[in-house]
């Protein structure tokens, strides 16, 4: 289920004076995002860029702490190209 006000994260790639690129690249579609204190609300909570790798941290729901990722380089291709790159949540296994 997905709420027609969903909050999402984007990306802007900003010109010398313009936003060229304006994309969403994390939208609230795991059910972990959609349930809970705020539904259907993704919000950045910070980045880092390690070994090449782009790991997202934010929050789901208002209730969760989640990270997603994607690998720098096809990541900023797929943007400087007009496309829409998304991250890929990955899941931590409990020891």
């Amino acid at each position: 289920f997905k709420q027609k006000t969903a909050y999402e994260i984007r990306l802007s790639l900003v010109g010398s004076e313009m936003c060229i690129r304006d994309r969403p690249i994390l939208e609230p579609d795991e059910w972990y995002e959609n349930n809970g204190h705020k539904s259907g609300v993704v919000y950045a909570c910070g980045a880092v860029e390690v070994n090449g790798w782009l790991f997202a941290y934010y929050g789901g729901a208002d209730i969760v702490t989640c990270v997603a990722v994607a690998e720098m380089k096809p990541f900023l291709k797929e943007l400087l190209a007009s496309k829409t790159p998304k991250l890929k949540n990955i899941r931590i296994k409990k020891k």
